[in-house]
């Protein structure tokens, strides 16, 4: 009894050891639960939310290329392309490679409609600047036989001209207020409408100085291109009196194409209308392929897609980092609770063998001293 009291503390330990060990795996299970818990929490505020503002910027899109197909199949054939399918909102990163292959379809649909819609202008001016183009040849070729310096001129690559429809006809009452370039009558419109109406003047004052009747053919084919075109344009109001529109008309080069004097050298003539015709067509170009609303849209929805990905990659990014320590963290305190209980049992059984023994040396002690009595 004497020594048990002596040893009050290391008897208590040895006695509730295994409680110890078992109240040391409850504090590890609690500040797990504890970890777990803050880990969910700041892994909730840190994910990715969906971008409502992402999926109504998709569905003006959708609408823009609808309503472009159908703006051009007016004029030129549109029947194998098709609208841009539904998009969903991403929640995950790998979610937005189908938003992003949405956006190169809506690109590519954009390029193949100017494409098309340019195409029968396109192939018509071409073909005229390369009957103009032999018509130069020829007269460089029979001046060279006669010993004559030759006017330089590029020589144009030839194409051929495409059949296409015609502009569906509509009353001025189905007239919409919208039209490829917006809504109302924008600048933008005004412009292609009185440059068209610049590239016809120039046009018709051309057939009427052709001589040969194939080259006639040719523009009067031009002419009616151009017609369609003009035609596919929304009609302009009738302006007051006083009105000014701001004209912006076709460049130097084409307007002296259009007043040029019959007494100028044939081959000069004949190379600066080759080189107004090329004018004619880009300004064509510049006056009906831009400033769609289509083109705004697809600048409008990559930069909100772009921005969208990079905070959801960020998010998911912060994730993992979250993840990562959670994990770690918990490692390391599971590990750190079984090695304590483990050491906590290892101790108690050392010091109860200590114990043992020293009750073992005291009774052996006992007997030798009842020996020597």
């Amino acid at each position: 009894m004497k020594s048990t009291r002596k040893y009050v503390f290391g008897y208590l330990f040895v006695k509730f050891a295994k409680l110890l060990a078992i109240l040391t795996t409850i504090a590890t299970t609690v500040y797990i639960a504890i970890v777990t818990g803050g880990y969910r929490v700041a892994n909730r505020a840190a994910a990715y939310e969906q971008d409502a503002g992402l999926k109504l910027t998709l569905d003006r899109l959708g609408e823009e290329v609808d309503f472009a197909i159908k703006e051009v199949g007016r004029i030129a054939p549109v029947s194998d392309l098709k609208a841009l399918p539904k998009s969903t909102i991403p929640s995950r990163l790998s979610e937005f490679e189908a938003v992003a292959k949405a956006l190169d379809g809506a690109e590519a649909q954009r390029i193949e409609l100017k494409k098309r819609l340019m195409f029968s202008v396109d192939a018509g001016i071409k073909a005229l600047q390369t009957k103009i183009g032999e018509t130069v040849r020829e007269i460089e070729k029979v001046r060279q036989t006669m010993d004559v310096p030759p006017a330089s001129n590029q020589d144009p690559q030839p194409d051929n001209k495409p059949t296409t429809g015609q502009v569906a006809a509509r009353s001025a009452l189905d007239m919409p207020a919208r039209s490829i370039f917006g809504t109302g009558v924008s600048n933008t419109l005004r412009t292609a409408h009185n440059s068209l109406s610049d590239a016809e003047g120039f046009f018709t004052k051309l057939a009427e100085s052709a001589e040969k009747e194939e080259n006639k053919k040719l523009i009067k084919s031009v002419l009616d291109d151009l017609t369609k075109l003009k035609g596919w344009l929304p009609a302009l109001p009738e302006p007051k009196p006083a009105e000014q529109l701001n004209v912006q008309p076709l460049q130097q080069p084409l307007r002296e194409a259009q007043v040029q004097s019959p007494e100028l050298d044939p081959l000069e003539t004949a190379v600066r209308t080759h080189r107004a015709l090329a004018q004619a067509l880009q300004e064509i170009h510049d006056t009906v392929t831009q400033n769609w609303t289509l083109d705004r849209s697809i600048v409008e929805a990559v930069g909100v897609m772009q921005r969208e990905r990079d905070q959801c990659r960020a998010a998911e990014a912060t994730q993992d980092v979250l993840r990562t320590a959670w994990i770690t963290k918990t490692f390391l305190t599971i590990l750190a609770g079984v090695a304590i209980a483990f050491m906590i049992l290892v101790f108690a059984d050392f010091i109860q063998s200590f114990f043992d023994t020293a009750s073992s040396a005291r009774e052996i002690l006992g007997h030798l001293k009842d020996r020597e009595d």
